[in-house]
C-alpha cells in the first residue's frame, strides 16, 4: 500500500480529450515498478473492452461493468428499434450523444459518458488499487479516442467502398 503513493503522485493528470505522453503499456511497465505481482497481475486484467463480469472484480470494477452493460443495452435496444423509442425511456445522455451527426462524434460522446462515470467512481479513492484501476480505464479510453485517425479513415472507407 504504501508505494502506491509514490506511483500515483508521479502519474500525470488526465482530462478527456488531452494527449498523453503514455498509454496502456508504458502505464504498466512503470506500474510493475511499485506494485506487487497479485496488484500489477490485477490492474492488468482491467480492460475496457471487457464487461463481463469476473469473480476477482473490486467494487469499483463491477460497477463499471454495469454502467458499460447498461449503456450497451441502451445503445442495442435503439438500434433494434430503428430509431423509434416508444415506451422506453432512454436516459438523457444517450440521447444526447446519439443525437451527434457523425459515427465519430457519437463515439467521441459516448467514450465522455463512460469518463464521467468514471470521473463519479473516483471519489473516495486517492491512492489506493482502485484508483489506479480507473486511471487504467480513463488511459484506455484516451487511447481508443487518440487512434481515430479521420484521413486514415477515409482511405480505408474508400478502400472498402471501391467498385472493381
Amino acid at each position: 500500500m504504501d508505494k502506491y503513493y509514490y506511483f500515483v503522485s508521479q502519474l500525470p493528470f488526465l482530462k478527456f480529450n488531452e494527449k498523453v505522453e503514455f498509454y496502456k503499456t508504458s502505464f504498466l511497465k512503470e506500474a510493475a515498478k511499485w506494485l506487487s505481482g497479485k496488484a500489477l497481475r490485477s490492474l492488468s486484467e482491467v480492460n475496457i473492452n471487457n464487461f463481463y463480469y469476473n469473480s476477482s472484480d473490486c467494487a469499483v470494477i463491477c460497477n463499471y461493468k454495469n454502467f458499460e452493460e447498461r449503456l450497451r443495452k441502451d445503445l442495442v435496444f435503439v438500434r433494434k428499434s430503428s430509431g423509434t423509442i416508444s415506451g422506453y425511456q432512454l436516459p438523457e445522455d444517450i440521447k444526447q450523444a446519439l443525437s451527434a451527426t457523425s459515427p465519430l462524434d457519437i463515439e467521441e460522446k459516448l467514450l465522455l459518458l463512460r469518463w464521467k462515470f468514471i470521473d463519479e467512481q473516483e471519489q473516495g479513492h486517492f491512492f489506493d488499487l482502485d484508483f489506479l484501476k480507473l486511471y487504467f480505464l480513463k488511459l484506455q479510453i484516451l487511447e481508443r479516442l487518440f487512434r481515430f485517425n479521420k484521413k486514415e479513415g477515409i482511405t480505408i472507407f474508400d478502400t472498402l467502398c471501391e467498385v472493381s
